[in-house]
């Protein structure tokens, strides 16, 4: 048996569509906690990008919730960009490591 394989020129490929990955993630949501969970997560993101597109008054509140270290512009694509990827990734590490 196998325990690890280690190998210093072994080839890597980079990629920088992590789709894939997220489509990974949403299937283990839905295995682990069911469709009502991954259903409720996807509103979750829907409302937070119309709250911020809409340049909704609470979204400071966003701002305070998430203690965040920079408020989220919703004039600027990378700051709104940044703020929901955060989440993905947050999203992704606790199915990770088994929430």
């Amino acid at each position: 048996m196998i325990e690890g394989v280690w190998a210093s020129s072994a080839r890597l490929e980079a990629r920088f569509d992590f789709s894939n990955y997220f489509q990974s993630v949403a299937e283990d949501i839905t295995e682990v906690r069911g469709d009502n969970c991954l259903e409720r997560i996807v509103d979750g993101f829907e409302s937070l990008e119309t709250l911020i597109q809409g340049h909704h008054p609470d979204i400071a509140d966003l701002d305070e919730l998430f203690d965040l270290c920079q408020n989220i512009d919703p004039d600027d694509i990378y700051s709104v960009s940044s703020f929901l990827h955060g989440l993905e990734l947050l999203f992704s590490i606790f199915i990770e490591v088994g929430g």
